[in-house]
């Protein structure tokens, strides 16, 4: 089956994301010939910078704010991803608004494939550019993971209440490509501790009281596992699997 990719539709979930949501739809315009975004209960210009942009073909506006943050999220990508469908669209690409991708589509084309997972790192706020914008950023952490996020429309496709990546067809035929420059720890002190304190009061099922630990250190000098920091143009040679990370942490733990 030949890739078309001139028909991909951009998926996201967003909530008081005025700082950063404009920046995010300029460049996921350049993958998509529009975007669907579900508006979460904003309180601030997010819903209508969105409305405002060229590449925003539809915008669902979530009013009722639940307190069941995970069901919710699995209800909203599923409320997102219907809307979507609506555009019969060939290709849906699914993103955070922290979330800026590279991936040359193009260079896939004679490829087959279904569903593609991109390599995500986070990036951080050093001591050297606190004060400065988060586009400026330059270090980031060794640890990766790969996420499905872009992926062919079938009828079949859904996704589940916790987990960010789409249910696909067992039939489906994905590869690992690209990347993804992960800002959703480096944009702003304030935006840390925001944060640290959402998950600590929405989330904690999910994750434990780690946000509650982090709070109060948005500056970093390591990442947040441990790791001395890297460049970007670091990421192949020293990127380690936050999979494996884990794991290692776990056996850790399970000895002592």
């Amino acid at each position: 089956m030949q890739n078309n990719f001139e028909n991909i539709i951009g998926i996201t979930i967003i909530r008081n994301e005025s700082e950063i949501i404009n920046d995010t739809l300029n460049r996921m315009s350049k993958f998509c010939r529009g975007i669907v975004v579900v508006n979460d209960s904003s309180i601030d210009d997010t819903k209508k910078i969105c409305e405002n942009h060229h590449s925003v073909i539809a915008v669902v506006d979530n009013v009722i704010w639940s307190e069941e943050r995970i069901k919710e999220q699995g209800r909203l990508r599923n409320l997102a991803l219907k809307k979507a469908k609506e555009y019969d669209p060939d290709w849906l690409f699914y993103f955070d608004a922290d979330e800026r991708p590279e991936i040359d589509l193009k260079l896939l084309e004679t490829t087959k494939f279904d569903a593609i997972a991109l390599r995500l790192f986070d990036f951080y706020i050093t001591p050297m550019d606190v004060s400065m914008d988060y586009r400026s950023r330059t270090k980031l952490g060794p640890e990766y993971r790969d996420i499905l996020m872009f992926f062919r429309n079938e009828k079949s496709i859904f996704f589940n209440k916790s987990n960010r990546e789409p249910i696909l067809p067992k039939s489906f035929i994905k590869i690992k490509a690209g990347y993804v420059k992960h800002y959703g720890k480096a944009i702003s002190v304030k935006e840390w501790e925001e944060t640290c304190d959402y998950y600590d009061k929405h989330m904690r099922k999910q994750y434990g009281d780690k946000w509650a630990k982090r709070k109060g250190k948005a500056i970093h000098t390591k990442s947040d596992f441990g790791l001395p920091l890297i460049e970007w143009e670091e990421k192949d040679e020293k990127g380690v699997s936050l999979n494996l990370i884990e794991k290692r942490y776990n056996k850790i733990k399970k000895n002592r």
